[in-house]
């Protein structure tokens, strides 16, 4: 079974299918991402005759639809040369920048005493998923 980030139906798929008008941009994001939590998160090596075949779309269709997700920075994909099947990779650039932290917000919310205790708390356990301050 594959699971999806909530910000993938919330947020990508109207940007997609909605403000770029590529649905099958969309289907392809998310066949690539099942595909890849299939693989243990591996990169997999698709050609676009693949991805034309188990999506239902026409070659030229997945090709278009994945020129537009590199260029949103949505997938990354990697090849040995210029004519071999690439590898794909979908990125989650959404949760890098929910788990981004500035310093700024951190001196606003909790003072500048706090910081060190922080920075601390970042340093020795960044997965940490709480926190607690005095």
């Amino acid at each position: 079974m594959t699971t999806f980030d909530p910000y993938v139906l919330d947020v990508l798929m109207p940007d997609l299918v909605g403000h770029e008008h590529s649905p099958s941009a969309f289907l392809i994001y998310c066949y690539l991402w099942h595909r890849i939590e299939a693989a243990g998160g591996r990169a997999v090596q698709l050609s676009y005759a693949t991805m034309a075949l188990d999506t239902g779309l026409s070659r030229i269709t997945a090709q278009r639809a994945i020129a537009l997700l590199l260029r949103r920075q949505l997938v990354s994909a990697t090849s040995v040369s210029r004519t071999a099947v690439p590898s794909y990779l979908v990125l989650r650039t959404w949760a890098a920048r929910k788990n981004k932290v500035r310093i700024r917000d951190i001196q606003y919310t909790y003072g500048l005493r706090n910081i060190l205790s922080l920075t601390y708390i970042l340093l020795i356990s960044p997965n940490s998923n709480t926190m607690s301050f005095s």
